[in-house]
């Protein structure tokens, strides 16, 4: 009671119903704004998803940031729909052929916001995102790098742990401890993943169709 923070920060119950009606809220305007360019084409329409995502950013900082709102439910709505306008913006604009340039923009707006917001989901949509980028990546390129994603992951995802555990240790980055916990837990899960004979057999055996006799086993087994 004395020392009482100037954050909006309500309880839990509070803080869903807000996060609701903010969801609610964004897609009825983005709605009609979008109706108004039904007509225009893709590329307006594309274009007109990352300027709502990029205003939606804007507005968080000036009317919500500004006026003392930390994780209210708000904040949260608002930024996922920003997040989410401007990815599919980007993916519209280059009509999904662009994978490479749509997995950047995604890392970039994800962790941006995760970063800005301190936002845990969206921190673990960072790395959900970057793993799946190394996976498709390798994945489309066959042959013997298609075999090798098992052990690519196991030492990205270890020197993406390391370095995670090293910033960590920095008083700075205290702030974003979670965040980095978040991390930390997902970089561990994934080395496990990559590295656990199970996993690999039985996606390795539904994601290429193969069929393995008795006897048979997967490459590098």
């Amino acid at each position: 009671e004395s020392y009482r923070t100037p954050l909006f920060h309500p309880n839990f119950p509070i803080r869903m119903l807000l996060f609701i009606a903010t969801i609610i809220a964004t897609s009825g305007i983005s709605g009609l704004i979008m109706l108004l360019f039904t007509d225009a084409g893709q590329t307006a329409i594309s274009v007109v998803c990352i300027l709502f995502g990029v205003g939606a950013f804007i507005i968080l900082e000036r009317f919500f940031i500004n006026n003392k709102h930390y994780k209210s439910g708000v904040t949260e709505g608002v930024a996922y729909m920003a997040c989410g306008y401007i990815i599919a913006g980007v993916a519209i604009l280059v009509d999904f052929d662009q994978v490479l340039l749509i997995q950047l923009i995604a890392l970039i707006v994800l962790g941006f916001a995760a970063f800005r917001y301190l936002d845990l989901l969206l921190t673990l949509t960072f790395i959900i995102t970057f793993s799946w980028t190394i996976f498709y990546h390798f994945y489309e390129a066959d042959g013997i790098l298609r075999s090798i994603i098992p052990f690519i992951f196991i030492v990205t995802f270890t020197g993406f742990y390391l370095l995670v555990r090293e910033l960590k240790k920095r008083d700075s980055l205290s702030l974003w401890h979670h965040n980095l916990l978040v991390l930390e837990a997902g970089s561990l899960l994934l080395v496990y993943a990559g590295g656990n004979y199970l996993v690999v057999r039985e996606l390795t055996v539904n994601m290429m169709g193969l069929l393995l006799e008795p006897g048979q086993d997967i490459t590098f087994a």
